[in-house]
């Protein structure tokens, strides 16, 4: 196949002029020439003075994309997009002219993690660059043809939802972004199941009181009926596109085969939801008032559709262990799997590289697309170049049945365990949970370099925001006012939001740590200092160091702790706010006692030294003298300070390493170890486990308890945070008081 320079249809390799716009195809061997000569330049010297080309990855009507290195920013690997001036036309420089600017214009200010970030944009006298991030995967259009055409329901789900946030990121900016031409060309999903939107060269704001847009533009089969007049295009007409493309990737038909006829999804796949296939209809209905009125409640719906109807879609099988054969007693259970959702196929991807073709890509049909390809593309457009094979979207199980017969395990005496469900939309590990004081809503971190705030009742609301590199740690302030996040990575940081601020929106407050290495833990004081807020942040360089809400210092100069002699990974004040407690990698936990709000005393810390490994994890009871550590060494102690004398009540022995632990309000301590298991035991009250569930052989990373210690959520490697409630089944057992659920619980 050869593309057409004017408007890129795809044309045989015969062909002398272009089927749709009838230009002939000129002779570019003198082009490619000069832009190999040009390329094999440039890769020993430095472009601007910074970039290291080290290949291209792909090519374009208006130019070429490299794989670069910025050399003045930890070498970190972009995309520079070359736009080559040298050969154009006039009126094809005033397309890639606009091209250029509109792309700059409207992502250089967008933060979202599912867009490309620009970070640079230069020119040179037959150049334009512009630099961005590097996008490790492949299109969606290519992910479908190396699935026969359509994905599980799982995967569309995940894909629509992450596809339904960035638009709606786009459809809240003042003025409004319309993306214009959302279509599996334009969507890239990388290893670990990000999505990103990428090519706005057709992207437009909308302008309020506007009648028209400036040009007619559609993709054939994706584009909105409206979009073929000279009527403005609204959110509504993005929505139309994600529809199409949402019902391609159930039903492996191109809606270009017949454009604004959408068969209903269940005539196709019987086992689809029919509230799916419903909102699908709204979202291509040709009039554009009857459509949803915005992506955000697409999201919402799609959300719900998902917990009520793959509820066990998630569940991941157990693996024999040497745990005993414990079975569930749910007092409340799950409900069965409808009809439609009796499997769940696992996926085998290939993972690509990126790089940049005409727009659009040939795709694998048993049909001709010349019929239905009939306007303008604008821009280069971006796909993937094919470089290994490996997993891109990995299983979340078997089949439903399987899943029923081999899910979590958990023993309850005297009391059911249940899953409530799970947040599967991180696309890395989850590192770090912390539920709200008020109780309803719950913050991740990841390694995905996102912290996501989202509702207990999984009802879609979710807000997101970014970090410059993988996410160690996460905390509400006492009050919720404040949500705040740490980073690893050479450029660790801590980041503080508003928590009333919208994804995008920025941090009220930044720290970079001075020395290199992540941040691992921290830790807000507890309300009861009455002179506000202080949030503790523990490093791999050994110290801790603490800032005040009302009176932040740069970070070189705040009260800074350096004891341990080995990174802090875990830290933890006393409920009254009387002890900071930091555990190190040198198998110790040291506390010391802060003097005031805006300083730590330098005298000699009180040091515990019982563990024989690495202290991963620390938690204060509700009394301000009883703490819970955790380690490498497989064992959980629980001691007590008395007069700076130290007193071992109980150890627990554990069935790996402890990776993380979470004390309730009602004294109930669960324990996450690195084989996947979650322990319960009720402290003070026996010395065995009163539950052990074992959902996956995935580490588990981070524990939390809900205020009225009713629900705890557990996240790790396998990429989710899962909700479980315990309910008494007698009065016997001491569970959470519902009156309690707007208590905070301290430290």
């Amino acid at each position: 196949m050869v593309y057409c320079e004017s408007c890129g249809a795809a044309n045989e390799t015969i062909t002398e002029k272009c089927f749709v716009c009838l230009r002939p195809f000129v002779d570019t061997e003198e082009l490619t020439v000069v832009s190999a000569a040009d390329t094999k330049n440039a890769t020993s010297t430095l472009l601007q003075g910074r970039y290291q080309l080290l290949n291209e990855v792909g090519t374009g009507g208006f130019g070429a994309v490299y794989k670069a290195i910025d050399t003045q920013f930890d070498n970190r690997t972009v995309a520079i997009k070359e736009i080559r001036l040298q050969g154009l036309k006039p009126n094809e420089i005033i397309d890639a002219t606009d091209t250029f600017n509109r792309e700059v214009s409207i992502l250089t200010d967008l933060r979202h993690p599912n867009l490309p970030r620009v970070y640079d944009h230069f020119t040179s006298p037959e150049h334009w660059y512009l630099v961005m991030d590097f996008i490790d995967g492949q299109t969606l259009e290519a992910y479908l043809d190396t699935k026969g055409g359509y994905l599980p329901l799982d995967e569309v789900f995940t894909l629509g939802i992450q596809i339904c946030t960035v638009l709606d990121y786009l459809h809240t900016r003042q003025p409004a972004i319309i993306f214009r031409d959302l279509k599996p060309t334009n969507i890239m999903i990388t290893s670990n199941r990000q999505v990103y939107l990428i090519d706005f060269g057709a992207a437009r704001y909308f302008k309020a009181g506007r009648t028209k847009d400036t040009i007619a533009f559609g993709s054939p089969g994706y584009a909105a009926p409206e979009q073929y007049g000279k009527a403005q295009t609204t959110a509504r007409s993005d929505i139309y596109s994600l529809g199409a493309t949402l019902h391609e990737a159930l039903t492996g038909k191109d809606p270009a085969e017949d454009p604004f006829h959408f068969a209903p999804i269940h005539t196709a796949r019987k086992t689809i939801p029919p509230d799916l296939d419903a909102l699908i209809q709204r979202m291509v209905d040709m009039d554009m008032s009857k459509r949803p009125t915005s992506a955000a409640i697409i999201k919402a719906d799609l959300w719900r559709i998902s917990t009520q109807h793959t509820h066990r879609l998630y569940a991941q099988p157990v693996t024999p262990s040497s745990l005993p054969p414990y079975r569930p007693n749910f007092g409340v259970g799950q409900p069965p799997p409808a009809s439609w959702a009796q499997s769940a196929p696992s996926v085998q991807q290939a993972q690509i590289q990126l790089g940049f073709t005409p727009t659009p890509a040939p795709r694998k049909r048993v049909f001709s697309r010349r019929a239905a390809t009939s306007m303008i593309i604008l821009g280069i457009a971006s796909v993937a170049l094919l470089e290994n094979v490996r997993t891109l979207w990995p299983p979340y199980g078997q089949s439903q049945d399987t899943a029923a017969q081999s899910g979590p395990m958990m023993q309850g005496p005297g009391f059911d365990i249940v899953q409530q469900g799970s947040f599967p939309y991180h696309t890395n590990n989850v590192t770090s949970l912390d539920w709200s004081p008020q109780g309803n809503y719950i913050a991740s971190g990841s390694l995905d370099k996102t912290l996501r705030v989202w509702n207990q009742n999984f009802d879609g609301t979710e807000t997101i925001h970014t970090m410059s590199d993988g996410v160690k740690a996460v905390g509400w302030s006492p009050d919720g006012a404040y949500i705040a996040a740490t980073s690893e990575g050479t450029a660790a940081e801590l980041r503080v939001w508003s928590a009333s601020a919208n994804g995008g929106d920025q941090p009220i407050f930044t720290a970079r740590k001075p020395s290199s290495g992540a941040i691992n833990a921290l830790a807000w004081s507890p309300s009861t200092q009455a002179s506000g807020y202080s949030v503790a942040i523990g490093s791999d360089d050994g110290k801790a160091r603490v800032i005040h809400q009302r009176a932040p210092l740069p970070i070189n100069e705040v009260p800074t702790y350096s004891g341990p002699t080995g990174p802090l990974l875990s830290l933890a004040w006393s409920p009254d706010g009387s002890y900071l407690a930091a555990g190190s990698a040198d198998t110790t936990v040291q506390i010391w006692q802060p003097t005031n709000v805006n300083g730590l005393s330098m005298s000699k810390p009180i040091v515990f030294s019982e563990h024989t490994s690495r202290v991963t994890a620390l938690a204060w009871t509700s009394s301000s003298n009883t703490i819970v550590s955790g380690s490498d060494d497989m064992s959980v102690k629980v001691w007590d300070i008395n007069d700076n004398t130290i007193n071992v009540l109980q150890t627990y022995t554990m069935s790996s390493a402890v990776s993380s632990l979470a004390v309730s309000s009602q004294n109930m301590l669960a324990v996450g170890t690195l084989d996947g298991t979650v322990t319960l035991y009720n402290l003070f009250n026996s010395d065995q486990p009163i539950a052990i569930a074992k959902q996956n052989n995935q580490p588990i990373r981070s524990i939390s308890w809900s205020p009225d210690g009713d629900f705890l959520v557990i996240g790790g490697d396998d990429k989710r945070a899962t909700i479980w409630n315990l309910r008494p089944q007698d009065n016997n057992w001491q569970g959470g008081d519902p009156n309690h659920h707007r208590h905070p619980w301290g430290g």
